[in-house]
């Protein structure tokens, strides 16, 4: 009975949101976006992205590391934040309005109590992708490239999150 109420009241706050979703690609959408994969291993990230015009938008990201027992800690700092500026290839109207392609750059910091070489500040770019479905839920996949400033090693990564559309 219990989970019958959760899922009925997720369904309805799912489809009473839909008055309060924004297209992508509209100035003042604000995207909220999470992997829920990482939830799994005990890491909570979090991506808000803030459309300042239908080309450009500006995004900040974190990861937080809650339970070290299903990760091992030489292999995931504590703490990671970045931001940086996005270009929206997808910025007009033949385009439709549920698909972005972006590139954007981002720099950032990582953050470990244990581990010193992952205390750094870092650099790179990213290309990715998102789908809007009909309702505020959205798909977002993109690759990336972490450096280091003060080595030449790259980072490579790869993340799909499900994200959330609001009206500003």
């Amino acid at each position: 009975m219990k989970n019958s109420a959760i899922i009925l009241t997720i369904i309805l706050f799912l489809s009473s949101t839909r008055l309060f979703s924004q297209e992508l690609n509209q100035s003042g959408t604000i995207l909220i976006s999470t992997n829920p994969l990482k939830l799994i291993y005990g890491i909570v990230n979090l991506e808000f992205e803030y459309y300042l015009s239908p080309s450009f938008s500006i995004e900040l990201g974190s990861e937080y590391v809650l339970g070290h027992y299903i990760i091992k800690k030489e292999k995931h700092p504590d703490f990671v934040i970045r931001t940086g500026p996005r270009y929206h290839f997808f910025n007009k109207k033949e385009f439709g309005d549920k698909n972005d392609l972006y590139l954007g750059a981002f720099a950032g910091y990582f953050w470990s109590k244990e581990i010193q070489q992952q205390k750094f500040f870092n650099f790179g770019p990213e290309i990715g992708y998102k789908y809007k479905f009909d309702n505020p839920l959205l798909i977002n996949t993109k690759i990336f490239i972490t450096s280091p400033f003060d080595t030449l090693k790259i980072i490579p990564g790869f993340e799909c999150m499900l994200g959330y559309s609001i009206k500003r």
